[in-house]
């Protein structure tokens, strides 16, 4: 704060200056005693140098604005718009609340992981380590996998997981142990490895019932939901998730509530169950519009606009797709923004449009190469040209 406001006082000090020294009144005292010409030069000559220090005073606030610290307050807001972003408890221990040193390229690398830029957040999260110390390690450790996670670097994802979990048991930082289990199951649910995904979330539930910790125990279960629902095993997915919704009510977590709704929603779809899917999609909506979280109400509508879809609701199934891409615009969730695309690419190949489908799927394709996320670039990619397969070549006959 102190550079930036030295930086507008040079501003307008050198901004002054320079005007006043080139349009000042000469009085005829001074005409007699300076020639014209010798007064023009010396006020041209004191304007560049104000105009100078304007300049200066012009990147120091620049330069005091981009580098300036975010507050605790940011962070806490940062740290929640990500975990609505990716469903899952962001672990940070004492980061919020650490020296300047360790803080700031702490916060700085958080606010990179809002803006996808994920090597540069891990290069800031790198920096925050030099001076980190004990569990504070564990955490950004942890923030690294996630950088690597959620772009679909899965290897590297599990490398630095399992670094933060080591480090946890090293510190005996039980919650910081817990975070990195349950984020090696993620990793293991994304490759397709059930088993040790199961094996890893379970440690994790184990981990948060222990010490209590009701939040990250309801976590978990929705991930266990999860991989029973990939599985196909979804009487025990509702179970989980139910389980989960039952105790974000007792900690009165409205988000976590209206993620179990949109969970128990999807266990109901792939059911084929599609009325009590969108009860349950309706639900959740209303509640992420109640607490005003934007991207919590795209997904359901995302989620009514499948179910339209599955009903042959075309234009109701377009219709939702649209609102809810409107919101991921309108907020910068370019994740969201992608899925829609894919969504609205899906409802149009489903009325044999195939070109407008094709629009749709390689603008989502664009906007997640732009992300990182090779995984579904690859999804879409591999969906087009099985697509192209079935089209016959002009002038042949299907």
């Amino acid at each position: 704060m102190e550079w930036t406001i030295a930086g507008i006082a040079l501003t307008i000090i050198g901004v002054v200056a320079a005007v006043y020294f080139l349009v000042r009144p000469r009085s005829k005292k001074r005409r007699k005693k300076v020639a014209a010409a010798e007064i023009s030069r010396r006020s041209y000559k004191l304007s560049k140098w104000s105009m100078l220090v304007a300049v200066v005073g012009l990147v120091l606030t620049t330069w005091s604005v981009i580098r300036s610290p975010l507050s605790e307050d940011d962070v806490d807001r940062i740290a929640r718009s990500l975990e609505q972003r990716i469903g899952q408890n962001i672990y940070l221990d004492g980061l919020p609340s650490a020296p300047s040193d360790v803080f700031d390229p702490f916060a700085r690398g958080l606010d990179s992981m809002l803006a996808y830029r994920w090597s540069g957040a891990i290069s800031e999260f790198r920096s925050s380590m030099k001076e980190a110390k004990a569990s504070q390690l564990v955490a950004l450790h942890n923030l690294i996998g996630l950088c690597f996670l959620l772009p679909g670097k899965l290897d590297s994802a599990e490398q630095s997981f399992d670094e933060s979990r080591m480090l946890a048991r090293e510190f005996e930082d039980t919650l910081g142990e817990a975070a990195a289990l349950g984020n090696l199951g993620l990793v293991c649910q994304t490759i397709g490895d059930l088993e040790r995904a199961e094996k890893h979330i379970r440690a994790s539930l184990k981990l948060y019932t222990e010490t209590g910790d009701i939040a990250g125990e309801a976590n978990q279960l929705g991930n266990l939901g999860m991989v029973c629902r990939i599985r196909a095993d979804l009487t025990e997915a509702q179970k989980n998730h139910s389980a989960a919704l039952t105790l974000h009510r007792k900690i009165g977590s409205l988000e976590g509530e209206a993620a179990d709704l949109g969970n128990l929603g999807v266990v109901f779809q792939l059911r084929g169950e599609t009325d009590s899917a969108e009860e349950y999609h309706k639900s959740s909506l209303t509640i992420e519009q109640r607490i005003g979280n934007r991207q919590g109400e795209a997904d359901q509508l995302g989620n009514l606009g499948n179910i339209s879809r599955a009903r042959r609701g075309y234009i109701e199934a377009e219709k939702y797709c649209q609102e809810a891409l409107q919101i991921d615009r309108e907020i910068g969730y370019r994740e969201g923004e992608a899925r829609r695309l894919s969504g609205l690419g899906s409802v149009r190949l489903n009325q044999h449009d195939i070109q407008g489908g094709l629009v749709f799927y390689y603008e989502a394709i664009r906007i997640f190469r732009e992300m990182g996320a090779m995984r579904d670039v690859g999804i879409l990619e591999d969906a087009i040209r099985k697509l192209k397969d079935t089209i016959p070549p002009q002038g042949e006959k299907p």
